[in-house]
């Protein structure tokens, strides 16, 4: 606790700066939302970036005991009585 608070002494006079520079930021934030710069970057991002596959679902593998079994058909199980 004693180094964090020694930072914040030593801190305490760019706190303005850093207020107003997070100020800033926040109204060009709102800015772009409110006019769609937003979304435009996410799709730019998505279609010339090649992120796309980040976005779409994983399909997932099946364990290695089970690879290249999908076809094989599962024996009927026999009503209690049936030899």
């Amino acid at each position: 606790m004693k180094p964090f608070v020694a930072l914040l002494k030593r801190m305490r006079s760019r706190f303005g700066a850093v207020e107003k520079v997070m100020g800033v930021l926040l109204v060009l934030t709102g800015i772009a939302f409110l006019t769609g710069w937003i979304t435009n970057m996410s799709f730019w991002l998505l279609e010339t970036r090649g992120w796309r596959r980040w976005a779409e679902p994983r399909r997932r593998r099946p364990p290695p005991a089970l690879r290249g079994m999908h076809d094989c058909a599962v024996p009927p199980v026999g009503e209690p009585g049936q030899a």
